[in-house]
């Protein structure tokens, strides 16, 4: 199974932070972002990362796994970074945004959990945003769930009313879901290439929605960590969380 993660955009808000280093090898506690993610996946033997990189691409040297160089990583976005490594889209896959800390125990609840397309959900993610922004509204997106499945995800919302949930940044897509995403960006690529290169994951994933495709959540409570914003790197919360995260055994 190959896991490839989304590593090719310098992460803004975190301001001078990146001005000299892409997001993920941004520092937490003394260990970069990337270097948390590698260390779980290397847990899961049957797990060949990928990267896919763009921002100061020559700095990821040291990690022995396939890249893929996004070249046009200033004008575009995740779903574009993703199918730089199509090659790699093959049997079963796991997607992974590149900011985020998250337990062997999820990663492996992820693919063991049946489904074509499979998308992370954090239900206790209302305690986490209120934890982390002084407005959380302002962050929260869209996540309609309706009998195992994912019905909305990603919009702009003005309540906490119908929110099942957040989309974390993990995807999980069988062989067959991978011929379904593939079949899905060839057809926007035909139909609106320079809007597909801007698109953001959850928008992609919205577009299989109305599309018809079963979009299958995992719904999970443990703790993940997402660093968005100069204040994540300074939250307590995410102290507790990571120590939660590292000593998960299963």
């Amino acid at each position: 199974m190959n896991l490839v993660i989304l590593a090719a955009g310098r992460g803004r808000r975190l301001r001078s932070k990146t001005s000299t280093l892409p997001k993920p090898l941004v520092k937490y506690l003394g260990k970069s972002i990337l270097d948390y993610q590698i260390s779980v996946i290397k847990k899961i033997n049957l797990i060949k990362p990928i990267l896919v990189l763009g921002y100061k691409h020559s700095l990821f040297k040291k990690y022995n796994f396939p890249k893929i160089i996004n070249t046009k990583f200033k004008s575009t976005n995740m779903v574009y970074s993703l199918f730089r490594a199509k090659k790699f889209m093959n049997n079963n896959l796991v997607i992974s945004y590149s900011d985020i800390i998250y337990s062997k125990s999820l990663l492996r609840k992820l693919i063991n959990k049946r489904g074509d397309i499979v998308v992370a959900i954090d239900k206790n993610f209302k305690d986490y945003w209120i934890k982390r922004f002084k407005n959380p509204l302002n962050d929260v997106e869209s996540c309609l769930i309706k009998n195992n499945r994912i019905l909305e995800i990603g919009g702009k919302v003005n309540s906490f009313k119908n929110i099942k949930g957040q989309y974390i940044g993990l995807i999980k897509l069988s062989k067959e879901g991978i011929k379904i995403f593939k079949k899905v960006y060839s057809s926007l690529h035909k139909s609106d290439q320079k809007k597909l290169e801007k698109m953001y994951m959850t928008d992609f994933l919205q577009v299989l929605i109305n599309k018809g495709y079963k979009l299958t959540p995992l719904n999970f409570k443990s703790p993940w960590i997402e660093f968005d914003n100069q204040n994540d790197l300074k939250n307590n919360e995410h102290k507790k969380r990571l120590t939660k995260i590292l000593n998960s055994k299963v």
